[in-house]
């Protein structure tokens, strides 16, 4: 039996082919009115993710619509559910659909995960994909600051605050603010302004 093939996460690809659940970026850290939704959906979730521990990884998602796909993955990351995250997010890409939103959501089940590597080549991949899609870039570099590769982290927290147009994630913030006090003490007083710009204005709090 497809573990997919239930009526309630049916019912819930319905109801995002309706917009009545919100899916802002696309993306599993960014849709936050998504994952707040009603218990319904929660429901679907919750079986999902016990038919995902029934059946291993002997999932067949082919002949699920990509809206459906989506909402599965944003569950079973929400239940830490990776196997079925990941695989739903593998199967809107093998179609020909992994957009820089999708690259990111594969990103952070990578590094719930515990892979960072596997994080940051998604990460990168979304980059190529969309330059202009400045979620990738600070995931990017956070993953890297994890690993301690500082080489590339200044370069992309540079390109995040120069698209960026949203509120600050904390966590976020405080990256681009340990990255900028840390550029200012090496002297680069230009790049650090900039980040020091952005947090001024997308942070809750000021530099």
């Amino acid at each position: 039996m497809d573990p997919l093939n239930s009526t309630g996460l049916q019912a819930l690809g319905t109801k995002l082919r309706r917009g009545l659940l919100s899916f802002k970026s696309a993306s599993l850290g960014i849709g936050k009115d998504a994952a707040v939704q009603a218990n319904a959906a929660e429901l679907s979730f919750n079986e999902a993710a016990r038919r995902c521990d029934e059946l291993g990884h002997d999932m067949k998602v082919s002949g699920f619509q990509t809206s459906e796909l989506l909402a599965t993955a944003q569950a079973a990351y929400r239940a830490h559910r990776l196997p079925l995250a990941r695989q739903a997010l593998g199967e809107v890409i093998s179609r020909g659909e992994g957009t820089a939103a999708v690259q990111l959501d594969l990103g952070k089940v990578e590094l719930r995960d515990g892979d960072v590597d596997a994080a940051i080549a998604c990460f990168q991949k979304g980059i190529e994909l969309d330059p202009s899609f400045a979620p990738c870039w600070i995931e990017s570099a956070a993953a890297k600051r994890r690993l301690r590769r500082w080489d590339g982290v200044l370069v992309e927290c540079l390109a995040f605050v120069d698209l960026n147009t949203e509120r600050l994630e904390k966590a976020h913030a405080r990256l681009l603010r340990e990255v900028a006090d840390h550029t200012f003490g090496a002297g680069d007083r230009y790049s650090a302004g900039r980040i020091y710009a952005c947090l001024q204005i997308y942070s809750d709090e000021a530099k």
